[in-house]
């Protein structure tokens, strides 16, 4: 909605962002960027919820700084954008946008905050220990500052509907923990 360009994204809700429960789970990601880079974030999909028509959502919250050009129209210098494994954000086929009242993505584009909320129904089925990719891709506005890193901080919320009979929580977790002990990370890649 374009008045929500005015108003913003609302009031941030800590303890819900912070506190996990069986349907919801939270992933932080903090980082440095520069031009023409990109990291990749494989986020594990709950085995339980393979071809469950049950709802889902999927939040994304990407903020970073940028050096500003004080002489320039446009003062930011990096730009940041959220793609999927094909450069778009769609990033799974169980989500889509939501009509949840959101700022236009093209509004996104223009600062130095997206945030984007995903959810969907559908049954989808997938194979045990599948994910889906997130990745942060930076952009220099000029070549001035294409040798300058953008810190960022990165927040995926995936949640499901209390009707589900599984802990979503503790499925993600245990599967980034084992990701982290085979030592899989973030994988930092030129694109």
């Amino acid at each position: 909605m374009a008045i929500s360009q005015f108003l913003g994204y609302g009031e941030p809700d800590v303890d819900r962002v912070i506190s996990g429960s069986a349907h919801r789970v939270t992933m932080l990601a903090d980082a440095t960027l520069r031009n023409d880079r990109r990291h990749e974030y494989r986020i594990p999909l709950p085995d339980s919820l393979s071809s469950l028509a049950e709802l889902r959502r999927i939040t994304v919250t990407l903020a970073w700084s940028s050096p500003v050009r004080v002489s320039a129209a446009s003062p930011r210098s990096i730009r940041l954008v959220v793609t999927d494994d094909e450069g778009k954000s769609h990033f799974w086929e169980g989500v889509d946008r939501t009509n949840v009242v959101q700022p236009d993505h093209r509004h996104c584009g223009k600062g130095t905050l997206f945030h984007s909320v995903l959810d969907g129904r559908k049954a989808v089925p997938f194979r045990s220990r599948s994910s889906f990719m997130i990745g942060v891709q930076a952009m220099a506005e000029t070549t001035a500052f294409n040798q300058v890193d953008a810190p960022y901080a990165l927040a995926v919320s995936f949640e499901t509907a209390d009707t589900i009979r599984a802990d979503i929580y503790q499925e993600i977790r245990q599967e980034l923990e084992l990701r982290a002990r085979a030592g899989v990370a973030v994988r930092a890649r030129r694109s």
